[in-house]
């Protein structure tokens, strides 16, 4: 052999060495980078991401509300205004979410089938019909037909009452506070 032909031979061995080298690189690249698909994926299955951070970025501006407020200065319009745009859009999202097929809708049926379950969570898996509404009742018990729960007061000047579930067992007591 001559010596431009070892040093070709040299020259392609090592190329071979440098690409199996990369080969590996890369191989453990994409492991890492399934193992990280697959963490985000994980998480999202219980809280999406865009939910996430939209609830973050609520709770900020939220947070800057209450440094005004907190030092005694008026809050600045523009700061309730985007607190009102937030709200709407948290509702929107929610709205969503929880229809059927929704990612609340998938984790709330997965958790309705656990039998230990504190709460019942399989009351929420009932969908209304869009436009329909619902009885609810007031602080005399009696129940106000036609009460639409679109978010809006409307010509009330009453504010939405939050809806509490009944723990689980039915007993009407409330399971965290058992002694």
């Amino acid at each position: 052999m001559s010596e431009s032909e070892d040093r070709i031979i040299g020259l392609l061995s090592e190329l071979l060495i440098e690409q199996k080298r990369t080969s590996r690189e890369l191989t453990t690249i994409r492991q890492l980078v399934t193992t990280a698909v697959q963490f985000a994926r994980d998480a999202e299955s219980e809280i999406p991401e865009n939910y996430r951070r939209f609830v973050n970025a609520f709770h900020d501006v939220h947070h800057i509300k209450w440094v005004y407020e907190e030092v005694g200065i008026a809050v600045p319009p523009h700061i309730h205004r985007e607190l009102e745009r937030l709200d709407d859009r948290y509702r929107q999202m929610l709205e969503k979410m929880n229809t059927a097929g929704g990612a609340f809708d998938k984790v709330r049926r997965e958790m309705a089938d656990d039998p230990n379950n504190r709460w019942d969570h399989t009351r929420l898996l009932m969908q209304e019909k869009p436009n329909e509404t619902r009885k609810r009742s007031d602080d005399a018990g009696s129940a106000k037909e036609g009460t639409d729960f679109s978010g809006s007061l409307g010509d009330s000047s009453e504010p939405d009452r939050i809806e509490h579930g009944e723990p689980r067992n039915g007993s009407g007591e409330n399971p965290t506070r058992r002694i």
